[in-house]
């Protein structure tokens, strides 16, 4: 993923509360962590390659850190793991949607066997830690749509979100679905990275500066 701009964030949040909804090796939490010291960041991860280091990391830069998937179930999912792409380890891009089978059977990418991992709801997560975030940054791989649904229940001011892997995952879902379903939940769309992976969005009643 490519990262939020820390810049405009020290703008416009004092002391926000930050969930980094897959994080996998959690490089780009500590990043934000570094440029915004004060923010209380949770950020959430299923995959077991990356359990050890993260909680290293994690306790070494203050960040709350919760070995567990994220999606619209509490209990159980199936998760399948990104193995190798070309010829090199990346398990960078597990989701707990199955990839599609054009990127399936693309011969750049090995993926792993199918596996089961715990998962909470965000909403779940939420009443358990007693709080909303004020900011999410979500890269799930095209799983955004099923995890999101819980902003039914709460309403952090802005949402990070990765846009580009809808149609390559088993997602049941389009951009343009998903921003209709962001729009439904009162958020708007106003920025996107430069590659348009990732996509910024708003509640309507939030005032903010301009993203640059």
């Amino acid at each position: 993923m490519l990262e939020i701009s820390h810049e405009w964030l020290k703008k416009n949040f004092t002391n926000p509360i930050i969930f980094d909804i897959g994080c996998a090796d959690l490089c780009d939490t500590v990043s934000l962590k570094n440029s915004l010291p004060n923010a209380q960041i949770h950020a959430f991860e299923c995959l077991d390659y990356f359990r050890e280091s993260n909680t290293v990391l994690a306790q070494r830069y203050n960040i709350n850190y919760q070995h567990v998937a994220i999606s619209e179930i509490d209990g159980f999912v199936d998760f399948y793991p990104s193995d190798e792409l070309n010829g090199k380890k990346w398990p960078w891009s597990g989701s707990v949607c199955k990839p599609n089978e054009i990127l399936y059977n693309n011969p750049e990418w090995k993926w792993g066997e199918k596996i089961t991992v715990k998962s909470k709801s965000l909403k779940t997560i939420c009443d358990e830690l007693n709080l909303i975030p004020d900011i999410i940054i979500i890269d799930t791989q095209g799983a955004e749509t099923k995890i999101l649904q819980s902003l039914e229940f709460i309403k952090p001011k802005i949402i990070w979100a990765e846009i580009s892997e809808f149609k390559n995952y088993d997602t049941k879902t389009t951009y343009q679905e998903f921003v209709n379903l962001m729009l439904s939940f009162g958020y708007i769309e106003i920025a996107k990275d430069k590659l348009e992976h990732n996509a910024l969005y708003k509640l309507n009643n939030i005032e903010l500066t301009e993203y640059l």
